[in-house]
């Protein structure tokens, strides 16, 4: 139940601020990178912008590369889906 619980991006922008990282999270966090890069994951990323009415791609909108928990968990973010 604990891997259950903390696996996912979310999660793991928390991994500093005192949350355990066992073995079996670590596994299954890998194997869900793993998943995430593959043609799975491209089919999530487009559920996930279009569920969020978020546009593709803008190529007038800088990537985010830094993103804290609390700008990640935000529920009116506006970012592309892409960049």
């Amino acid at each position: 139940l604990y891997v259950m619980k903390h696996i996912g991006f979310k999660s793991e922008l928390g991994y500093g601020k005192g949350l355990k990282v066992t073995p079996e999270l670590a596994i299954v966090q890998d194997a869900d990178r793993l998943d995430a890069i593959g043609a799975i994951g491209i089919a999530r990323t487009f559920t996930y912008g279009g569920a969020r009415n978020r546009a593709l791609y803008d190529p007038a909108i800088k990537p985010v590369t830094n993103i804290t928990q609390e700008q990640y968990s935000k529920k009116n973010r506006s970012e592309p889906t892409i960049n």
